[in-house]
C-alpha cells in the first residue's frame, strides 16, 4: 500500500507498507480475524513532523459474528508500536474496540455503532514529560441505500476524548511538553459509500 497526505497543500507524509489478514471460522456464523500492518512513514524534511519518520506496526485480533443477513457484532484488541527518528515521537500502545450493526426495516437501511478505547505511551526521555494518553472514540451512524448497486448514504455523529497524563521524569532541568492538552470533541458527517 502507498498513502500520501498533504497539509495545507504541502507534502506532509508518504507511507509505504503492507497489510495481511487471516481469518478462522468459529462456530456457525462467527470468525476470529488476525490482522497485521507494517508501514514506513516518510515525513516531509521540514517542520516538526520530520522527527517522526520511522516504522509503525499494528497487530490486532478480533471476533466477528454475523447475527443475521444484515446484522453483525465485532470486538477485539490490538497492539501498536511506532519507531521514530527522534525517540520522543515514537510510542507503544494498545486498544480495545467494538462495533455493532443492525438492519432497520426491510429496505436496506441500517444502524451502526462503533467505539475504540486506546492507550498510548510515548517514548519520552528527560527533560520531556513522560506523556501517556488515553483516547476514546465513539460513532453512531444511520445508512440507507441510494441505488441498487451498493451505493449508500450514511449520516453519523461522533465523540472524541483525549486525556493526557504527564509525569515529571527529571528535575532540574524543568520538564516540558509543547502544545498537548486534554480535549473533547463532537462531530457530524455525511458519507457517500460504494460497496463493490
Amino acid at each position: 500500500m502507498i498513502r500520501h497526505n498533504r497539509l495545507f497543500g504541502n507534502p506532509f507524509v508518504t507511507e509505504y507498507g503492507g497489510q495481511a489478514e487471516v481469518g478462522f471460522r468459529s462456530g456457525d456464523a462467527g470468525r476470529v480475524v488476525v490482522r497485521g500492518e507494517a508501514v514506513y512513514q516518510d515525513y516531509a524534511k521540514t517542520g516538526l513532523g520530520a522527527a517522526g519518520k520511522g516504522w509503525r506496526f499494528d497487530l490486532s485480533a478480533s471476533y466477528e459474528k454475523q447475527l443475521s443477513e444484515n446484522s453483525f457484532v465485532a470486538a477485539g484488541a490490538a497492539l501498536e508500536l511506532k519507531d521514530a527518528r527522534v525517540k520522543d515521537f515514537g510510542y507503544r500502545g494498545g486498544r480495545v474496540f467494538a462495533a455493532y450493526q443492525t438492519g432497520v426495516g426491510n429496505k436496506g437501511h441500517y444502524f451502526n455503532l462503533s467505539s475504540t478505547l486506546r492507550f498510548v505511551d510515548f517514548k519520552d526521555s528527560p527533560p520531556v514529560l513522560d506523556r501517556k494518553d488515553t483516547r476514546f472514540f465513539a460513532r453512531a451512524a444511520y445508512g440507507l441505500p441510494v441505488t441498487d448497486n451498493g451505493l449508500k448514504l450514511e449520516a453519523a455523529i461522533n465523540y472524541t476524548v483525549r486525556g493526557v497524563n504527564n509525569r515529571v521524569t527529571v528535575t532540574p532541568p524543568p520538564a516540558f511538553v509543547i502544545g498537548v492538552a486534554d480535549y473533547r470533541s463532537f462531530g457530524a458527517e455525511m458519507r457517500l459509500l460504494w460497496k463493490f
